[in-house]
């Protein structure tokens, strides 16, 4: 609820392959962890999109990669990935260039939120509008 929509030019995703490509670090995805209490109380004040993990951070990163997988965008050379040999689409798959961290399940949402403020300043930038949107939400926590 506190992400933003996919805001990432073509470019920026094709910047994010070329960095697989040349095993470059692409940082970190942070992850939260949803216990089953947590997840029966959210379906019961209606939620309907409700999952064992939130990505706090790495929303961008993750649907350039599987959308270049799924073969919606080429590379910067022009290559979809579905044109790479097999032993480079291995290598792209068992990359170890996006790495996880996570949050553990008795992590608060205002400390998400916290998280989320401090690692999303980096990249395409958040509008101020969205910026005000998640601190309204940390002071409703």
């Amino acid at each position: 609820y506190y992400q933003r929509p996919l805001v990432w030019s073509l470019k920026d995703k094709q910047l994010l392959i070329e960095s697989i490509y040349q095993n470059i670090d692409c940082g970190k995805v942070l992850v939260r962890k949803r216990g089953w209490d947590e997840i029966k109380e959210l379906i019961k004040q209606g939620e309907t999109e409700v999952g064992w993990n939130d990505i706090v951070d790495g929303k961008q990163r993750l649907h350039a990669v599987k959308s270049f997988m799924d073969g919606e965008f080429p590379d910067l050379q022009g290559n979809y990935f579905g044109d790479l040999s097999y032993n480079a689409q291995h290598k792209f798959t068992c990359h170890q260039l996006l790495s996880f961290a996570e949050m553990s399940e008795k992590t608060k949402d205002e400390d998400v939120i916290k998280q989320f403020l401090k690692l999303n300043f980096t990249g395409v930038s958040q509008s101020e509008e969205h910026i005000n949107f998640i601190k309204s939400l940390q002071s409703k926590i």
